[in-house]
């Protein structure tokens, strides 16, 4: 049993996520050191087999979550304020101490009580932002360009258009979404003009002086 439990000890350790498991009216049993890194929390509160409550409590007094939950997703401000064990969302973010962001979840157990994990989310949250303000300055870009642009799907379906909104502009989107351009047709281009332009889209080649009439 022994051995058993220091092979568990060991698997616990060594994972990039925190973990706790707590009972539904009893201490959180079960924790591993990544977990008291990632909250801060002293190994010496856990040593006293406190219970989830009084373990949110202690976060909540030391100002974890900052005024009014400010740190945490608004799905979790009122469970986080419950101090309750029962009710949490399955899945929310916020941030610890040290401004990195916590990708918290949680599962109910059939006996209850909960196992929850904690994982440091905080680059894959700093792309997803990056991403979104370089999708807001293109659009930006596109309502002040005479020009016009397209997003095409895998297959080359048009499925949105951006920029000027001209009459044809507002023709191609009212009539030409999840077309391609070969099923619009245009009258200059011959079937091997066509495939021509196919094989460079499927090799994700860029083309320049495509005229279509």
């Amino acid at each position: 049993l022994a051995q058993r439990t220091q092979a568990l000890k060991t698997t616990l350790d060594s994972m990039s996520q925190g973990i706790a498991m707590a009972e539904r009216e009893g201490p959180v049993t079960v924790y591993n050191q990544r977990f008291l890194e990632l909250l801060e929390l002293p190994e010496s509160l856990l040593a006293l087999q406190p219970s989830y409550e009084e373990v949110l409590r202690f976060q909540t007094e030391r100002g974890d979550f900052g005024d009014n939950y400010a740190a945490v997703d608004d799905a979790a401000r009122g469970h986080l304020a419950s101090a309750r064990i029962e009710g949490a969302p399955e899945r929310y973010l916020r941030r610890n101490r040290k401004g990195r962001v916590l990708e918290v979840v949680t599962r109910e157990l059939a006996g209850g009580g909960i196992v929850r994990t904690y994982a440091d989310v905080t680059e894959q949250q700093e792309v997803h932002q990056k991403l979104r303000d370089s999708e807001l300055r293109f659009r930006s870009l596109t309502q002040l360009s005479s020009d016009w642009y397209w997003l095409q799907d895998e297959n080359f379906r048009f499925i949105k258009f951006e920029g000027e909104r001209e009459q044809k502009t507002r023709r191609l989107e009212a009539v030409d979404l999840g077309q391609t351009r070969w099923e619009i047709g245009a009258e200059n281009m011959s079937q091997d003009d066509w495939e021509v332009h196919r094989r460079a889209l499927e090799a994700h080649q860029a083309f320049r002086e495509l005229e279509l009439e």
